[in-house]
């Protein structure tokens, strides 16, 4: 079944046949956490970027038993503001709520009042956006950031990157915790708000469509 997102995905890129995204917080599964799982299908390439191993391990094992290994590249490292090795908190029952920050559960309001269970702490390497593009290149066509920060944390790290580099990146889908100003942000490069999901909370942003 194609979720109301993934159908908004496959319509502002229905006009590439073929192309190349890149997303960010990957975790594992082919859900509505995952927006880009269908342009596989379509023979897209896909750049996953995953900080967490039992996730990357998982999303590993989902490809290659789909038959996508040759379409995909997969970088286990974080995003975060600064380069280095950093303390990263990954709860057992809730991998795909992984983050650099140590309280991070405390935000989830589902979780509101319930036991979060047991976290496990280890050491992950975190990179800049800029560090990413300077690796994976500027040619992509969509780009999905689902990063475990306050919205306020995301703009900081998106603010450092100049968006006049990418020329085919027409599509940005952003798992945000509410209706943050980062669009309006991203407006003088040519952005505007397309469609908004709740649970989560996804804003996905097109250039050129209007």
């Amino acid at each position: 079944m194609i979720t109301d997102l993934e159908q908004t995905i496959l319509n502002l890129t229905k006009h590439k046949p073929k192309g190349h995204f890149v997303q960010i917080g990957a975790a594992y599964s082919t859900s509505d956490n995952e927006p880009c799982w269908h342009l596989l299908k379509r023979s897209w390439r896909g750049t996953f970027v995953e900080p967490n191993p039992r996730n990357c391990a998982g999303l590993m094992t989902t490809l290659i038993e789909q038959g996508y290994e040759d379409q995909y590249a997969l970088y286990m490292t974080a995003i975060a503001d600064k380069m280095g090795v950093q303390k990263f908190y990954m709860p057992r029952l809730y991998d795909s709520c992984s983050s650099l920050e140590p309280q991070w559960l405390d935000r989830m309001a589902f979780l509101q009042g319930q036991d979060p269970g047991p976290i496990d702490t280890v050491y992950t390497t975190a990179i800049t956006l800029n560090t990413l593009f300077d690796s994976v290149g500027t040619d992509f066509d969509l780009l999905c950031i689902d990063i475990e920060v306050t919205d306020e944390q995301l703009e900081h790290i998106m603010n450092r990157v100049n968006w006049h580099r990418f020329n085919n990146l027409d599509v940005i889908c952003l798992e945000l915790i509410s209706e943050h100003r980062l669009p309006d942000m991203l407006a003088p490069f040519g952005y505007s708000v397309m469609a908004r999901y709740g649970d989560p909370n996804v804003t996905v942003l097109g250039r050129g469509y209007i």
